[in-house]
């Protein structure tokens, strides 16, 4: 059986899901986690050649801190994410 796709409601009702995405793992207490979400970024952007829209992560210990956008990428939670990890990419409606 196939697992379905990670999906999240935007605020119109409106279905998004992942196009693309890449697996980041950031466990760097040290910093915020815009600033581990922006890292992550820029290293898709470097790889990729393409700006990411769309950050998945484990709701977990982030919370108090979770922003709705870090810059222009849209944060969403996922107990699918494991925690410390992004899935960082470019999102589509669905």
């Amino acid at each position: 059986m196939k697992e379905p796709e990670l999906q999240h409601k935007l605020k119109n009702g409106e279905p998004l899901q992942m196009e693309v995405g890449m697996l980041w793992f950031d466990n760097d207490q040290q910093q915020s986690l815009p600033e581990r979400i922006e890292k992550a970024a820029k290293y898709y952007y470097r790889k990729y050649g393409r700006d990411a829209s769309v950050c998945y992560l484990n709701p977990e210990g982030t919370i108090i801190e979770l922003p709705g956008k870090v810059g222009e990428i849209r944060i969403l939670v996922s107990k699918k994410i494991l925690p410390d990890h992004f899935w960082i990419g470019v999102g589509k409606p669905a």
